[in-house]
């Protein structure tokens, strides 16, 4: 690995304000990744925005991207049979952090969830979300909100 100050320079940082711009910043480092995407998040909708994302993903694996998807198991619902069906035959790995089991939120064990919000590509390009991978304007929980959420962009173009 080379030494950080000779990496440095060819670091970027780039603040994307909400879905309208996350999203078509985040699809174009997926389709242009060549061997592995992470994604990690508390919540993952398949509608709207989400489902763009979630063929981005598709699109990855199968061109033989390793594919990682860790959602949390109570800000996300289970993966439609569709969806199983589609990142099954893709190879897209998508896994469920601490699911609720019988007892559901009433276990203390249950209360640690994962709310990180991230996504890495090639190990060259990051995302650091502060909203979901979800289109924030057609959610009605979110739409009191007065400002978009903000993604921060982290790009190493070196070696």
């Amino acid at each position: 690995m080379p030494p950080v100050n000779e990496r440095r320079s060819a670091n970027s940082l780039t603040l994307l304000e909400g879905s309208t711009e996350l999203f078509p910043a985040l699809i174009k480092a997926m389709d242009e990744a060549r061997t592995q995407i992470r994604l990690e998040t508390y919540i993952f909708d398949f509608t709207a925005g989400g489902e763009s994302v979630a063929v981005a993903l598709e699109r990855a694996a199968q061109r033989g991207v390793e594919t990682l998807v860790m959602v949390d198991g109570v800000g996300t619902d289970a993966l439609s049979p569709q969806w199983q069906k589609r990142f099954e035959a893709a190879g897209v790995q998508w896994r469920v952090f601490t699911p609720l089991g019988r007892f559901g939120i009433l276990a203390p064990s249950r209360w640690r969830r994962l709310h990180r919000k991230l996504c890495c590509i090639d190990r060259r390009v990051a995302f650091a979300e502060a909203s979901t991978y979800l289109t924030i304007s057609t959610t009605p929980t979110m739409a009191r909100w007065t400002a978009p959420g903000s993604t921060l962009r982290c790009a190493s173009r070196g070696a």
